[in-house]
């Protein structure tokens, strides 16, 4: 999902309409992968993202530890 889809879902809606949101960027990914001492190029922290999108629960939602276990998936697909 990209910020041009997301702006294409809002123009839909009522400017007034309440709503919930998670967005998580690059930066977020990147600075995770950072801290376990991980560096990830462009495209990696894309499928990152994409990963956490496509697994997203519902019942728990996306929190560090997707971002985490989203890296881990991709750092296991480089070997």
């Amino acid at each position: 999902m990209t910020i041009h889809d997301i702006k294409q879902t809002l123009d839909k809606l009522p400017d007034d309409l309440p709503i919930a949101y998670v967005m998580w960027l690059p930066e977020d990914v990147d600075a995770e992968a950072r801290s376990i001492s991980v560096k990830l190029n462009h495209l990696e922290i894309e499928d990152v993202l994409i990963n956490m999108q496509d697994n997203a629960d519902y019942e728990f939602g996306m929190t560090w530890t997707s971002v985490r276990c989203s890296i881990e998936n991709i750092i296991k697909n480089r070997l």
